[in-house]
């Protein structure tokens, strides 16, 4: 949590590193404009560690796509100009995606999720070497379990959004037996 005055736009605590983007943090809510591609990344939480989770509540207020990324490298202001695993709700096609960027989107697996404008989502990802599950809305089953062939090097978590007016809350790292 960072010290707010309720109701009043605070610029973004230390340890955070923005790529694009107007990032602001409003009463403990972390908030990104409509945009293509900024990324926001959790410098002061350090890279993931082994075994991993990362967790956020999102809330997608206009546009469609949001989400979480991790395993982030090599991080430059652009839409795919960095390396990481993306894990985003597309609110239009109802559906939660696992994707892959190393200066480029690969789509890695694609499923269906009741997804809705203007309510809080959470998105927890759990990585374990190769192998990512995804979660959504406290489900105890993931939605997504993905083998990757060639797992990424450990890297940053952070947020990101795609034509999207976004908020996030509530965001937790396990990585490293730490909290």
């Amino acid at each position: 949590k960072w010290p707010t005055t309720p109701g009043m736009e605070q610029g973004l605590p230390g340890g955070w590193s923005a790529f694009g983007g107007k990032w602001t943090v409003r009463d403990n809510v972390i908030g990104v404009t409509k945009e293509k591609g900024p990324k926001l990344l959790w410098d002061a939480a350090g890279k993931l560690a082994g075994e991993a989770s990362f967790t956020a509540g999102l809330r997608v207020t206009d546009g469609d796509i949001a989400g979480l990324i991790m395993n982030v490298t090599d991080p430059k202001v652009g839409a795919d100009n960095w390396n990481g695993y993306e894990v985003s709700l597309y609110l239009h096609e109802q559906k939660l995606v696992l994707g892959s960027h190393e200066n480029n989107f690969l789509t890695l697996a694609s499923v269906p999720a009741p997804v809705t404008r203007g309510k809080w989502h959470q998105i927890r990802t759990h990585v374990a070497g190769g192998r990512v599950k995804v979660y959504l809305d406290g489900r105890k089953e993931p939605y997504i379990d993905f083998i990757v062939e060639k797992p990424l090097a450990p890297g940053l978590v952070g947020l990101r959004t795609w034509g999207a007016t976004v908020e996030y809350r509530n965001i937790k790292i396990e990585s490293g037996g730490k909290t």
